[in-house]
Order: structure tokens, then sequence, then C-alpha cells
């Protein structure tokens, strides 16, 4: 499995593996522990919008992790993948401020 997504300043694609979420096509190189997620938050999904955005909050509570613009085709697949390694995700249909939730 793979999606594309922007994690920082491109949309590159990010491959889900049991140990990391990676994408190392361009850089910054995007790297991420899935040890370390807590929570995943689906945001920006309702019925007609064709990209959603993916933040993941780490285990620590202040640090998170934005992917912007994945294409709504891959939003089953990532559910799926988050079931597969017991991350618990949220689907919202507005973007919040993370950092003042936070």
């Amino acid at each position: 499995m793979q999606f594309y997504g922007c994690p920082a300043k491109t949309v590159v694609r990010i491959r889900p593996t049991k140990q990391c979420l990676v994408a190392l096509s361009e850089f910054p190189f995007f790297v991420l522990d899935v040890n370390e997620i807590e929570i995943v938050c689906f945001e920006r999904v309702f019925h007609g919008l064709k990209n959603f955005d993916c933040v993941i909050i780490q285990k620590d509570f202040t640090t998170f992790k934005r992917i912007d613009s994945v294409p709504i085709e891959y939003l089953e697949e990532l559910k799926s993948y988050f079931d597969s390694i017991d991350v618990m995700y949220a689907e919202s249909q507005n973007p919040l401020k993370w950092k003042d939730v936070l």
C-alpha cells in the first residue's frame, strides 16, 4: 500500500510499513515511527471533496504531524492500515488548530 500526500512542501508518495510511515523520494524526507502515534485525525472529510488532511498526534500530546492533500480514495485504506497497527483514528469535517488544542 502507498498513498500520496504533502507532509512538507510538495506532494510525495508515502509508504506505510509495520514500523513507520516513510517518504524518501524528495527532500525533506519524512519518517514517522508508528510507535510514537497516539491518535490520527482525518480532517475535511465530507462528500464531494477530493482531498482530506491527516493529522497525527504523537504520544507526548504536544507534537503533531500533518499530511495535507491526501486523495479521498485512500481514506479507507488508511483506516484499515491504522486499524492493523492498533492506532485509533477519528474523522472531522473541519480542520482544528492543533497548537491550541494540544
